[in-house]
Parts: structure tokens; sequence; C-alpha cells
């Protein structure tokens, strides 16, 4: 069977009837029975025979990925333009925003949570988490739990209003209304009934798999498709039994490819197959993949399809795909979040994506430069972003630097001044000494926790003897007086011992050593002011 036929033949789930999108449409305004996805010629690609492509797999995960990564953080409207961002202390609004930001659920992080609804959403027609209020509390969110798509079964009630059947793991399934599911459609035609990208994607799909499935029976029985050996003597059936499956085991499996075959003079062999450059495999396979990259909108090259992109329009791709994928994205679950989870009006929640387009460290410092002295942002504010903690007095130089009204002209600086540069330069160098410290904090405390995982007296033990001599490393390279760097490391050795590795375990770790690193640079940076 020819490569053509057996795309066109790839075995499928049993058919879905056929029904045209004239008949489609109308089964939908007239309320006639529907197909829960769109219906297509070969049968629709499942979820796990989908993921088995390495391009679908990429695409999903990255989009999970990076939008789980992204901070859901709420604001408070103040009207004419203004906002604030909602204290995680504020009541009410404030667990909400918590629960939101860091753990939506007993079990799951923030990037776990958003990450799951997005797998969720790229594969099947919706995503869905069940919204469990807090018993003897009207309107108080007490977890936000994901709930698989298949496990739900929406319906319209009489009233026009929605409710769902969900289906527990031991069979049993109970009703909840539409106030309690968080959920988030792909797009459909009512708005209702939505259509996930296999459905939408079937043919393309199931060409890819086929494809998948040539290349690997292609080499999986040889490095080249089929052989003629030709001979003059006269053998016997036992004899040729005996050569054919000489040559087959020598040929046979990618390990023997490029091996050495031995055989007798008076016999040819001939190769009637094409080698897989000839086939163009490559270039089929990239032509599936890009089928793939256009269903879920990704730049090719971030797929590995070669011969896709530069450099240079790899840059806009980055910034083409924030636009056209997660940009959409965080403003459907925006607006989910506004609808079912947020009671007062003056409340909304926003996905900060400006981490996808961030440049690096002396770009972002140019930028922020450029800001403060347009008068568009505060020193506070860029440090912020930089998960630094704010600092009052360089607000104040700021708004004595740059005077408004003096057509843009930057003050003159006496000889003895420092530049504005030459104090980022050493900004930065303080902010980079801090790591130094941490990260040696870290390894130092891992090392412990691995040597006393049994001993806590021992544990309490080699923490004081550490911070003991960690504190004159942190006084030297931070250049702090010794009782600030002893009072600093003699705090940081009471945390581990009360809470212990919990506080630098998995994605805790990062947040750490972000936080601590800026904490450190604004106490090393007040005792040089308060010295000088």
């Amino acid at each position: 069977m020819g490569f053509l036929q057996r795309v066109s033949t790839v075995a499928s789930p049993p058919l879905m009837q056929a029904m045209s999108s004239a008949e489609y449409a109308q089964a939908f305004w007239n309320g006639g029975d529907l197909p829960s996805h769109w219906p297509t010629v070969t049968g629709e690609v499942g979820e796990a025979t989908a993921l088995a492509l390495s391009y679908v797999y990429c695409a999903v995960s990255i989009q999970a990925d990076d939008f789980g990564t992204a901070a859901c953080q709420m604001f408070r409207d103040l009207g004419d333009d203004r906002k604030e961002r909602v204290k995680f202390s504020d009541p009410g609004i404030g667990l909400l925003a918590y629960k939101l930001r860091y753990k939506p659920n007993i079990w799951q992080t923030a990037k776990s949570f958003w990450s799951t609804l997005i797998w969720q959403l790229q594969l099947r027609h919706a995503c869905y988490a069940e919204i469990v209020y807090r018993p003897g509390v009207n309107g108080f969110v007490d977890q936000i739990i994901p709930r698989h798509p298949d496990r739900v079964r929406q319906e319209v009630l009489p009233d026009g209003s929605l409710r769902f059947k969900l289906t527990e793991p031991g069979g049993s399934s109970r009703y909840i209304t539409q106030d309690e599911m968080f959920v988030v459609r792909n797009l459909s035609c009512d708005g209702l009934n939505a259509v996930s990208r296999l459905g939408y994607g079937s043919r393309a799909l199931a060409s890819a798999l086929a494809l998948q499935e040539f290349t690997l029976n292609y080499f999986k029985k040889g490095a080249t498709a089929a052989l003629l050996a030709s001979y003059k003597a006269d053998l016997g059936e036992e004899e040729e039994k005996q050569l054919h499956g000489s040559i087959s085991r020598y040929l046979s499996g990618v390990e023997n490819a490029g091996g050495l075959m031995l055989v007798p003079a008076d016999i040819d062999v001939k190769t009637l197959g094409v080698e897989p450059q000839k086939a163009e495999l490559t270039g089929l396979k990239n032509l599936s993949g890009r089928d793939i990259a256009r269903l879920w909108k990704m730049p090719p090259s971030w797929l590995g399809i070669q011969d896709s992109q530069s450099y240079a329009s790899q840059i806009q791709d980055a910034q083409n795909y924030v636009n056209r994928v997660q940009k959409p994205l965080a403003r459907e679950f925006e607006d989910t979040i506004f609808n079912e989870l947020i009671l007062s009006q003056q409340c909304y929640a926003k996905f900060n994506l400006d981490y996808l387009l961030r440049g690096n460290t002396l770009e972002r410092m140019q930028a922020y430069e450029t800001a403060i002295r347009a008068r568009v942002m505060r020193p506070s504010e860029a440090r912020v972003l930089e998960d630094w903690s704010p600092d009052p007095a360089l607000d104040k130089l700021s708004e004595s630097d740059n005077q408004p009204g003096k057509s843009g002209a930057v003050p003159q600086q006496s000889p003895s001044q420092p530049s504005n540069r030459a104090m980022l330069r050493g900004m930065l160098a303080v902010h980079d000494n801090a790591v130094r410290c941490l990260r040696r904090e870290r390894a130092a405390v891992e090392k412990l926790a691995k040597k006393h995982a049994a001993d806590v007296e021992g544990w309490q033990s080699g923490l004081k003897d550490f911070y003991a001599d960690h504190a004159g490393f942190v006084a030297q390279t931070m250049r702090l007086p010794i009782d600030q760097a002893r009072d600093y490391a003699a705090q940081h050795g009471a945390q581990f011992e009360a809470h212990g590795m919990r506080l630098i375990d998995g994605e805790n770790g990062d947040h750490w050593e972000r936080f601590e690193a800026g904490e450190l640079s604004a106490l090393a940076m007040d005792s040089e002011r308060m010295a000088a």
C-alpha cells in the first residue's frame, strides 16, 4: 500500500454521522440534537492520540506553562483611570486575591491550577473548575477545583440558566449550578456548544499521525525500503531461505544501518527502495508541523520546524505570540473571574504577561531609566517589577532630579556627585553581591538538611555554626557593619529552624531568593546612605 493510500485510510475512531454546516447551524437555532463535537470525515482524534504527536505536545505545553507562570493580580478601580492593587490583608477580596495568585485549592499552586485549565481548553471544548464556597458564609470562595471536561455535562434549564452534571470518579453524579462552576469555552456558534481544536483539526492531525506511523515503520523495518538479491547458482528452497534471513538480519533495524554485510561473490544485492532524504520525509513532517502550528496559533520555529524563521523574526514571533495567543486567553479568563468570582464591581483581575516580552538586564534597566526620566514611572515602581523592595528615598531623589517645565533639560551634576548611570551600575553590583550571599546560604542549608535529615539537634546546631560564619561573609561582601550582618544571619537561621526546608522547596526557592535579594540589597544601600 502506498504512502498516500495510508494517509487516506488511516485508522480512526468510529465515524460520526456527517452533517453539513447549514444543517449544523439550523440545529443550533431550532433546538435540534447536536453532536458533542464537530463531525469530520475521518473521525475525531482523541486527546491521548493527539499528544503522541510531539508538535501538539510542544504547542500545548508552551501555552500552558507560559499562562500558568503569569501572575494573576487583583486591582481596585478608584475612578478617573486610577487604580490600586488589592492587598492580601484586605477583608473579603484580599483572600480571593491571595487564592488566585498563590493557592486556589488545598493541593495545587496557582501555576499548576492555571496550567491545568489551559491544558483542558487547548485539548477539549472547554475547561471547568468547581467553585466551592465556605459553609455558612455567603459568597466566600473557599476553593476552586479543576474538573475534567469528560466528567462534566452542561444542561440548559427552562429559564435559560445553566446547570452542570458532574460525575465523580466513583461513578456517582450530582448537579451544580452555574454559580458554582468556573467555565471558559472555546469558540462556538452560539456561545454555549463549543468545539475543540481536535474536532476542527481532525484531518490535519490524522494525516500527521499517519505520517508518524509511516516514518516509524520505515525506520523500524530497515534503513532502505526493499532490496533485490540476484544470483547465478542454483539454490534450493532451504538455501534461499537462509540467504533471505541473512540479508534481512543484517539490514533490518536502525541499529544495523551503516553496518557491514558479507555475501558470496556470485550474489548481487541492489537497492530498490529510496533513501529518507529522497523520500522527503523531513519535508512532509514539516508540512504536518505547520498545520498543527496553525491550529494552535504557534510560531512554527517554536515547534522545531526546520527552515521556518530566522533569529530576528523569532523576536517578532514572541510579540505576535503574546498578542495573538496569550492576551486573548488572559482576557477570557479575566472576564470569567470578574463574572464568576468577584462580587464587587470595583475590583478586577489582570494576568501580568510582561515577563514574556522581558529583555535582558541591561535593556530593562535602560527602559526603566527612560521611563523615570520621562516621569512615567517612579524608581520604586521599577524596583517592584524587579522583585525588589520599594525605596521612598529614591523616589524623592527622582522628584528633585528632573523638574518639569525645564524643556526636559537634565540638571548638571557636580564632579563629586555620581551620575545616574553610575548609580545604576552600583545598584546592580549590590544586587549581584546579594544573590551571591543567598546562593551560598541556600547551598549550605540544603547540605545541612541532607546531613541531619533525622537529627533535629544536629540540624539546629549546624544552622547556628553556619550562620555564625555566614555573618562575616555577608558583612564583607555587602559592606555591612558586623552587628547588622549578625542580626540578618540570626534572623535567617531562626526562620529555617522554625520552618525547615519549606522556605526554599520547589518554586518557593526562586521566590525566596528574589525577595531576600531585594531585602539584602536595600539593607546594604540604606547602610551606605547612613554612613554617608
